[in-house]
Formats: C-alpha cells, sequence, structure tokens
C-alpha cells in the first residue's frame, strides 16, 4: 500500500505540474506599457474582511516558498540535536525593528516564549542564536516556525505594533488601516511609498471604487470570475485555496453514520457549476489535488442509495440546522441547495442564518489556505475544526495522507469544493501578482499615473 500510494501520488503530481504552469490566469488583456520600476505613490487596497497586515508589518523565522519548501527568512540556517527535542536557529545579522533596534536573539525569544499552544517547553538566546528545547522530538519544528502566529514583534510605549517587514504601521482608524515603506528594511525598501487597507468593504462598493479611482485593488470572490472576465477587469485569479466545507458542531450530529449520510447526499458538482460557474473544483479531500496528488483516492460522488441506507441505520430524529452567514448571498444558496439534496435521502434539514449562538448543528465555512506547504495546511484547517488542534506538521507524504484520511473518516469536516481567489486592480498599478496565499504581492508592485 506504501509503494502504490507513494507511486500513485508522484504520478498524479508529475501531471499535475504540467496544468500549473498556467495556473494563475489574466482575465483581461492588458497593455501596460513596459516600463522601469520606480519609486512613489500609495496603494489603495479593499476588502470584505478587515485589514490583513500578515507579511507586510511582521516576519517570520522561517518562509515557505511556492512550491512549498521551507526557506530561511529571520534565520539564516538551523540545527536539530538531541534527536529533534533541541534546535538551534541562528539569525540573520542586521535586521532591524521598525523602530531602528537591530533585531536581537533576546526578542525572538522573548515574542516566543509564551506563544499558546506552542510545542516548545523553553527559547533561550545564546549570543546570534536561538534555542528551542522541546520534551518529545519535533522534526517539523522550521515548518512550525513560518506560521503567522509565530510572527516577530514587540510594542511601544503606545502599544502600537512593531515589526521588521517591508511596512511599518502608520495608523488604524476604523476599518482603515495606513502602513509606510520601511526605509532600512534588509531585503530592501519596497516601490511604493505607502500602503492604505480599507476593510469591510462590499463588494459592490469596491468594484464602484476601482471604476472612480478610489481603489487601485479589490476583490474578485470566485463566483464573480465570469463577470469580472465579461467586465474586462485587469484581474488575476490564483489557484483553487479557498476550502468551502461543512463542519457540525461539537456537541451535534453525533452518529457518524448520519454525517456520512449527509456528505453522501451532496451533489458536490452541481454546487460547482450553478454557483461558482466551474470556478474551481470538487474536494473529495481536505487538501486541494495540486497540493497533494492523490485527491482521487478520496471519495466525492453523490451516492443517494448509501445516504438512504445509512440514513436508516442512525435513525435521525429532528430536523438538522445548517447555519450560513447572514447577507451572504453565496453560502444561503449552497445551504439551500444542500438542504435539497439531503431531502432526496430522507435527511430533513433546515438553512438559517447564524445567529451568534453558535447552535447551528452544521456551519458553511470558507478556509483560506494558509500556505501552499501541504502539512501547514492541513495543520491549519485541523485546528480550524477542531479548536487547539495543535498536532505535528508532518510533511513525509505517507504520513500526510494518513493524517488527512483520519480527519475525513470522522466526517467532523465534510469537504464540498476548493475554489480560487481573485482581484482585480486599476491600471495604475505595474509588475502586480500573487503571492503564494494567493493574496496581492504589494512589495513587487510600484504605481504609475497615466497622463
Amino acid at each position: 500500500m506504501r509503494t502504490t500510494l507513494r507511486s500513485l501520488a508522484i504520478s498524479s503530481l508529475g501531471l499535475t505540474s504540467m496544468v500549473l504552469t498556467s495556473t494563475v490566469l489574466m482575465l483581461a488583456g492588458v497593455t501596460e506599457a513596459r516600463t522601469r520600476p520606480h519609486y512613489g505613490g500609495v496603494v489603495r487596497i479593499e476588502s470584505s474582511a478587515a485589514a490583513d497586515t500578515t507579511g507586510l508589518v511582521t516576519e517570520t523565522l522561517t518562509l515557505v516558498d511556492a512550491s512549498g519548501r521551507i526557506e530561511p527568512l529571520l534565520a539564516e540556517h538551523w540545527e536539530a540535536q538531541n534527536g529533534g527535542r533541541r534546535w538551534q536557529f541562528w539569525l540573520r545579522a542586521n535586521v532591524r525593528f521598525h523602530d531602528g533596534t537591530i533585531l536581537s536573539a533576546t526578542d525572538i525569544a522573548q515574542a516566543l516564549s509564551s506563544k499558546p499552544g506552542a510545542p516548545w517547553r523553553s527559547v533561550q538566546a545564546n549570543g546570534s542564536m536561538v534555542i528551542f528545547d522541546t520534551d518529545q522530538p519535533q522534526p517539523s519544528l522550521p515548518t512550525l516556525l513560518s506560521f503567522p502566529q509565530y510572527a516577530i514583534s514587540k510594542t511601544d510605549s503606545s502599544g502600537s505594533l512593531i515589526g521588521s517587514g517591508p511596512f511599518r504601521l502608520s495608523s488604524v482608524a476604523g476599518n482603515t488601516t495606513k502602513l509606510a515603506a520601511f526605509d532600512d528594511y534588509w531585503q530592501g525598501r519596497p516601490f511604493v511609498d505607502a500602503v492604505e487597507l480599507d476593510g469591510g468593504r462590499g463588494l459592490r462598493d469596491q468594484w464602484m471604487d476601482l471604476g472612480v479611482g478610489r481603489a487601485d485593488i479589490v476583490e474578485v470572490p470566485a463566483e464573480q470570475i465570469r463577470h469580472a472576465q465579461q467586465e474586462r477587469l485587469h484581474a488575476l485569479v490564483s489557484r483553487n485555496i479557498e476550502l468551502i466545507a461543512l463542519v457540525p458542531s461539537a456537541t451535534s450530529i453525533q452518529d457518524v453514520r448520519l454525517r456520512q449520510a449527509l456528505s453522501a447526499a451532496i451533489d458536490r458538482t452541481s454546487l460547482l457549476n450553478v454557483i461558482f460557474q466551474k470556478q474551481g473544483e470538487v474536494a473529495a479531500g481536505v487538501l486541494p489535488d495540486w497540493m497533494t496528488g492523490y485527491d482521487f483516492l478520496f471519495s466525492a460522488a453523490q451516492n443517494l442509495a448509501l445516504a438512504r441506507d445509512l440514513r436508516g441505520q442512525a435513525g435521525q430524529t429532528g430536523t438538522i440546522t445548517i447555519a450560513y452567514e447572514a447577507g451572504d448571498g453565496i453560502q444561503q444558496l449552497l445551504a439551500e441547495r444542500v438542504v435539497l439534496n439531503a431531502r432526496d435521502a430522507g435527511i430533513v434539514m433546515q438553512a438559517v442564518p447564524h445567529n451568534g449562538n453558535g447552535q447551528a448543528d452544521l456551519n458553511v465555512v470558507r478556509l483560506a489556505l494558509a500556505s501552499p506547504n501541504a502539512a501547514i495546511a492541513l495543520r491549519q484547517i485541523a485546528s480550524a475544526i477542531v479548536p487547539g488542534d495543535n498536532g505535528a506538521a508532518d510533511s513525509d507524504p505517507e504520513a500526510l495522507y494518513r493524517n488527512e484520511r483520519d480527519l475525513l473518516s470522522s466526517y467532523r469536516v465534510i469537504p464540498l469544493l476548493y475554489v480560487p481567489r481573485g482581484f482585480a486592480a486599476s491600471q495604475r498599478i505595474r509588475n502586480w501578482t500573487l503571492d503564494t496565499t494567493g493574496t496581492p504581492a504589494v512589495t513587487q508592485m510600484w504605481t504609475e499615473d497615466r497622463r
């Protein structure tokens, strides 16, 4: 089984890689003049969620590249000792915080010593080296240290966040966060002078602001990609990096057969084709196939006969409620179609908006992957589904498959779809790309106002 699994996964990954060479697509023809990069200007980014400064203001010891490999960032190199129970990380020299002070090993130790749920017993500074001691072997510690929750920062006397990233925090007022380029950034100053992040904006307002020049970058949800094509927006689309799933509450649907029956009753292909206009892929596993290559080993096909049989064995009592975000028409439509699928299998369900008390039996969730590294992504999803789950980020292909299979077999998460993320930009934005998490790579872009 192990040899077969590895062979299948490698074969699938080989086929997938040929397709992924053109995964990030331009949805509209770009007629940009070839211009040289230059400094200056402000980039205004709008979003429906709160402003996210991850990777702009703070940095981690390690990072994950586009291929999912762990690379140095604040740490130049590292070494395991005592069977993986002790790790030594050597810091990069002459990295400065935004207040001008040099980042030291003591700063790292202070920032990481009291992180909740961290797998280490202690963090100590020794010259330019940071030493982690753990009770159990931690072969994946360099991977774990790339997680956003382990970013290095401190606060000033007013409580404002200070990091070492390419941008420093200027101000926060309501839903608007302003960042300024950090001149002494160790990898070189960004091209733009400032970034304004405006959260809490509805999609209609975002697109209107883009059209009249009040915004430079706005969101294009998966279900709106075709519309963006028709509108000829200057847009980029990521790989399928957002999981849409059903998650039962901890105290409901205790019989695993009923959860399995619900999973078997859902027509995922119709959800993809009708609601998301074929933008994405059916999700059989927790992780997308481009990331692991073994998604085909899990089943996502609708099977009403199996669903009816399992429902009969479980003996459902009462109505199962499925909650969606109030005001989110796409989530509501998805929940209502799941209710119709369940009814065909004899499962009684009702779609309801979230009421804030967490009493629904099922919840529609959308989880954007935190990393292209499969082990990190799986750990992130598992911890979101089962709070407090801080399992190891094991990158071994067989262990990864086993961990995902175990998570799926409990039906505590019922994957539905994987969809891409999209963004549209004004014509004044140059050299804009999406980073490994499918968000605009602000540090690489510059502005050019047309005359």
